[in-house]
């Protein structure tokens, strides 16, 4: 069994396991299904997941991973959004190609040590994006415009990093700079008029579906 390497859009790279109908990636390593009886097991269907088949793929941004390696909460409203990120890396991280950055890396690596062992943990067999001197100019053009403060830097170029990946969703809780519907609009605007159109910021809840709403 051997890996093969192929170069989808806009160069964002992806693993295949030969010789497998499927594989799973989760946070206790790469499954490989070898038969459609495994995959529905899983909760997959092979066919739909075969390598003939390139699953959507999913950028990590920081406070996913903060918030899904972190101790309960006492807050309530906290509590919930761990939880949410903690259900997606166990009920949807299957289901996708994950990818993350540099960045990220380095942001989990920060503070506590053993909180920061616990965020690499989750991070750990995930592909790191290679660096892409673009970034920096659409990162630029995202604080310029005023869709991010310059304090928040780091989170445009999450976006830039993911955009310019061709990566489907960037995944985040990060709502008051990333996620923020008020800015939104505008910043799918411009990265439609940069080329860079196609990406979907979104945090978990939008993933799991399902509540009370459901008739």
């Amino acid at each position: 069994m051997g890996w093969t390497m192929f170069i989808p859009e806009k160069a964002l790279f992806h693993a295949r396991v030969e010789g497998y109908d499927a594989f799973v990636s989760s946070p206790f390593g790469i499954l490989a299904i070898d038969t459609e009886a495994d995959a529905v097991a899983v909760g997959l269907s092979s066919t739909a997941r075969s390598r003939n088949d390139p699953m959507d793929s999913v950028y990590l941004e920081t406070s996913i991973v903060s918030h899904a390696a972190a101790w309960p909460s006492s807050v309530a409203e906290v509590a919930v959004l761990q939880d949410q990120a903690k259900r997606w890396f166990v009920e949807q991280r299957h289901l996708y190609d994950v990818v993350t950055s540099q960045l990220v890396i380095d942001e989990a690596g920060m503070g506590d040590r053993d909180a920061a062992g616990r965020r690499l943990a989750l991070l750990d067999g995930i592909l790191v994006l290679p660096v892409n001197p673009d970034a920096e100019t659409v990162a630029d053009e995202i604080v310029r415009r005023s869709m991010m403060p310059a304090s928040a830097r780091i989170d445009a170029l999450h976006v830039a990093s993911a955009a310019l990946a061709g990566v489907q969703y960037l995944l985040t809780l990060n709502c008051k700079h990333i996620a923020n519907a008020h800015e939104l609009p505008r910043l799918y605007r411009l990265l439609e008029s940069l080329g860079l159109g196609g990406l979907l910021i979104c945090t978990p809840i939008e993933f799991l579906g399902g509540g009370d709403d459901e008739p």
